[in-house]
């Protein structure tokens, strides 16, 4: 990029769900929605997820509603996994092709 520019990419995040007595102990089969902030509201959008195909990779959008935003279930059968969550991990959580911001994760 010119002059040292970073432009916006896109991320992936990764975070894990276990027990409360035991952080080591993942707990497998959890579901999530993830969130992205809206910069000019400071409010939180719902994001559904276009699942990859063999000429585009997946992609996160801003839904139109909580009810059409995509449910993250824990991958724990399937490697590679084909849903939002890439990490066939129990407890064990990857989402990638996330557009730059900040979000917030609700279980």
């Amino acid at each position: 990029m010119a002059n040292n520019a970073i432009g916006n990419t896109r991320t992936k995040v990764t975070w894990s769900k276990a027990t409360k007595d035991d952080t080591s102990k993942l707990l497998g089969g959890s579901k999530w929605k993830i969130y992205q902030k809206n910069s000019k509201s400071d409010t939180y959008q719902p994001m559904r997820y276009t699942a990859a195909t063999q000429t585009t990779p997946s992609s996160w959008t801003v839904a139109d509603d909580n009810a059409n935003a995509t449910e993250i279930t824990d991958c724990t059968t399937a490697n590679p996994c084909t849903s939002a969550d890439q990490d066939a991990a129990e407890g064990k959580f990857l989402v990638e092709n996330l557009p730059a911001g900040t979000y917030k994760l609700v279980e």
